[in-house]
């Protein structure tokens, strides 16, 4: 199978870890901004 040499399976890799790394980051995001409503809104 062509895709498992070398060079598809490290961009395969740095696909999934640049996917995981967006996700996270909207995460990250999302909550950070939940905080700063309920901050906003608490006083």
């Amino acid at each position: 199978m062509a895709i498992f040499d070398k060079k598809g399976l490290d961009g395969l890799i740095a696909l999934c870890l640049f996917m995981f790394a967006s996700f996270f980051t909207l995460i990250l995001l999302h909550s950070l901004y939940r905080f700063v409503k309920n901050i906003a809104s608490s006083n």
